[in-house]
């Protein structure tokens, strides 16, 4: 590369995805910019567009797509979801993708990806599942309300430190009466 000028090779990326990424690029602000971007983000492109931009360190249209496939997550496209979040480092998507893996997990392990996700995942997030459905201290606590399941194993031990501390709130009144 000559000095002040950068350069990458496009040519692992979908050629229609490069014409869409550039064309986004190019349009002015406005209704311009939109049109570029929801084409770009329709379900045909989304992920090939991701990839894009990951590459291409473009935040404001990787941002936008991985919203709108965290917002596709189902049970039939969840594993590569994950697959795909964990190949960005997209922590938001994985969020998404672990959370409709764990919401209707029976169905996801019918799901064309589910084998391609690693031993260790398939088994950690039936761990999850389990862990979060059936820990008295989450059913009780602030996180029934919600039936929020818990996203990582991190986060089944917060989950469990604030139902813990909630319950130690209470104590002195439930010891009072």
């Amino acid at each position: 590369a000559a000095e002040g000028r950068w350069e990458c090779s496009l040519a692992a990326h979908e050629p229609a995805a490069v014409r869409g990424a550039v064309g986004w690029m190019r349009a002015s602000h406005g209704a311009a910019k939109r049109a570029a971007a929801a084409q770009l983000l329709s379900p045909e492109r989304v992920v090939p567009v991701a990839r894009l931009c990951h590459y291409l360190e473009c935040p404001p249209l990787l941002e936008a797509a991985v919203r709108t496939l965290a917002s596709a997550v189902d049970a039939a496209n969840a594993p590569s979801v994950l697959l795909l979040a964990h190949e960005l480092g997209e922590p938001a998507l994985e969020r998404a993708a672990v959370g409709g893996i764990l919401a209707d997990l029976d169905e996801v392990e019918k799901a064309e990806y589910w084998l391609e996700l690693p031993p260790l995942t398939r088994a950690t997030l039936r761990t999850l599942r389990d862990a979060t459905a059936r820990n008295p201290l989450l059913s009780a606590g602030p996180h029934a309300a919600r039936g929020s399941s818990a996203s990582s194993p991190r986060e089944l031990l917060a989950m469990v430190r604030e139902a813990l501390a909630e319950m130690r709130e209470r104590l002195p009144d439930a010891q009072l009466r």
